[in-house]
């Protein structure tokens, strides 16, 4: 599946693959290549701000604060924002909020989902990644762990 982001053309497949290594491979926030130190967020409480997918991945797997805000339909804005830890649970929010700033009706989740769960398959379900052929067991757990986490 291929999405636009800020005029650019992202392929999810291809971060879900690219990204976990970069950061087993480790690299530095500000691309520089790092000294065999792992990608991993920020201890501080502040709330990593992403324009891309690439960015959040990292964060999102570690459930560190952070959000990303990407161009959606219609001028709309699709918007991840994860919260953080809450016991061994992860929050975040799924909304997707129109150019005139209202909420589209029944796009807009709550999630608290056990951190031991959370994979790469869960933040491409956020993208439809799921979706393509050969994918729906995956889809099928993803789905059942929304119905079962998030309202």
């Amino acid at each position: 599946m291929t999405y636009l982001v800020s005029h650019t053309h992202y392929n999810l497949a291809k971060l879900l693959t690219i990204v976990p290594m970069l950061i087993l491979a480790g690299c530095a926030s500000s691309g520089e290549k790092a000294a065999n130190a792992p990608v991993v967020p920020s201890p501080s409480s502040a709330v990593v701000s992403c324009s891309d997918p690439t960015c959040l991945l990292p964060q999102f797997l570690a459930c560190a604060k952070s959000e990303l805000k990407m161009p959606f339909m219609g001028n709309a804005t699709y918007t991840i924002t994860v919260l953080g830890l809450q016991d061994d649970n992860c929050g975040y929010t799924l909304s997707v909020v129109s150019a005139d700033g209202t909420p589209v009706p029944g796009t807009n989740r709550q999630c608290l989902v056990p951190k031991n769960i959370i994979t790469s398959d869960t933040f491409g379900h956020f993208f439809g990644e799921d979706g393509a052929p050969g994918k729906e067991g995956v889809k099928a757990e993803q789905d059942r762990i929304q119905a079962t986490y998030c309202k």
